[in-house]
């Protein structure tokens, strides 16, 4: 019995020496992991970035100089772009409401008073978009939108002063701001500048309705020939898919390709050379805000570099959260019916819902052919209306010229041309004057 005993205390030593031996070993094993490589960052730039500045621009200017005896106007980007470098650098005091409900008879009278510079804008800019590119003395500023903007100056007490007001045409609401430490002369030397040089344009008043502002001489302009440069519809799939990898491709007759993944699905249409991307799970019937969508549209493209040609703000509808942005042509928009020239985006949940885009860019560079052309006087081209049957003229909301983007069906070559547009219900028309022989004008 003595001997089982002892037997009995050897065994529990050893088993209890084993345990702590396991235990140890358990706490102190490495397991020998493979090394893993760093993940490849896919490239996602597929142009440039842009500031605010660069996408919200004017596209007519009016000036009424000290003692002029007619407006003078200009559309090119040049000019503006130069009188808002200068207005960059000014601060402006908080805006004051000062009419809340101004009738058009007022609002004309606004735009053709003297001593002061008129800005048109293609769509209503909210002032909290707009700070981004004129500073305001004061964080505090109120919430309103505006599509046209007056630089006013004048002579009080032996001092010139300088205010600016915002004026929205559609809400009718009209506030004003005074600037602050800004050297007039200098900014008055470059407006007297301009005035010796730029063109009339006529007013054509009309009962009731807002006046339009055309040029009064021909339009000289360059008709432009550029080749078709793509860009990679793989480098957008890198851009817009969460996971790139896990995306898969398939054909779609011979007109499309269509990319997908379990939560996204992006076309790619041969023939307009444009892409649309949806994410139907963000949708939403959520109304947005004006100035939220800019900043998130802006950013969104900026985030994989994707200005691939200047593209301006052209419109916003807050209420179904969906902001354009239009194709230019030295600083003028670009318009087809064949090939896609615009940017659209639709914001859903926290992210784009849809994007819809080219998937080409114009060579602005280096074109291989240039022709001159000479379009009639704005004027020339109202008083056309007018005589047209089909056109009822009380529903035109503006008039400008533009380009028409043709595709050469024989080989990848792109003319843009230039013609005059006319405006109806936030739809731009295109007339095709054939007035190079003397011929008649006629829509298409």
């Amino acid at each position: 019995m003595r001997y089982l005993e002892h037997v009995k205390s050897a065994v529990l030593v050893i088993l209890i020496a084993l345990s702590v031996l396991l235990t140890f070993s358990i706490w102190t094993y490495t397991p020998p992991y493979a090394t893993l490589e760093d993940t490849p960052v896919v490239d996602i730039a597929i142009a440039e970035k842009k500031r605010t500045s660069d996408v919200i621009k004017p596209y007519r200017m009016l000036i009424s100089y000290t003692g002029a005896s007619a407006m003078k106007g200009s559309l090119q980007s040049s000019e503006m772009d130069g009188l808002m470098g200068i207005m960059r650098m000014w601060t402006l005091n908080p805006p004051q409401l000062i009419n809340n409900e101004a009738t058009t008879d007022q609002l004309n009278e606004m735009i053709r008073d003297t001593n002061q510079l008129v800005f048109y804008y293609p769509t209503e800019i909210p002032i909290q978009s707009f700070r981004q590119i004129i500073p305001f003395s004061d964080q505090a500023i109120p919430d309103f939108s505006f599509n046209h903007m007056i630089v006013h100056w004048e002579n009080g007490d032996g001092d010139l002063s300088i205010h600016v007001k915002f004026i929205n045409t559609v809400s009718q609401r009209v506030f004003r701001s005074d600037v602050a430490d800004v050297d007039v002369a200098e900014f008055l030397n470059r407006v007297e500048d301009m005035d010796r040089r730029l063109p009339v344009f006529n007013e054509i008043v009309r009962d009731s309705l807002q006046s339009l502002y055309v040029s009064s001489v021909q339009v000289p302009l360059e008709e432009y020939t550029f080749g078709l440069e793509e860009i990679s519809p793989e480098k957008f799939k890198n851009a817009l898919f969460t996971n790139p990898n896990l995306v898969r491709s398939n054909p779609v007759g011979v007109s499309s390709q269509q990319y997908t993944d379990d939560s996204a699905l992006m076309n790619i249409d041969y023939a307009p050379r444009r892409i649309s991307y949806v994410h139907p799970a963000s949708e939403t019937e959520l109304p947005g805000d004006s100035a939220t969508l800019v900043t998130d549209s802006i950013e969104f493209v900026n985030e994989h570099e994707g200005w691939t040609d200047d593209y301006r703000l052209s419109r916003i509808n807050a209420r179904g959260q969906q902001i354009n942005f239009q194709m230019h042509l030295k600083g003028l928009p670009v318009f087809s019916d064949t090939m896609a020239t615009d940017m659209t985006q639709y914001w859903g949940l926290d992210q784009v819902y849809r994007y819809i885009r080219p998937y080409y860019t114009l060579n602005q560079s280096s074109p291989f052919r240039t022709t001159r052309k000479q379009l009639p006087s704005g004027q020339y081209i109202y008083d056309y209306l007018i005589s047209q049957a089909s056109v009822d003229i009380n529903l035109v909301t503006d008039i400008k010229p533009g380009y028409y983007v043709r595709r050469d069906s024989s080989q990848p070559i792109l003319t843009l041309e230039p013609y005059w547009f006319y405006q109806v219900n936030e739809t731009w028309v295109r007339i095709t004057p054939e007035l190079s022989g003397g011929g008649a004008i006629g829509l298409e």
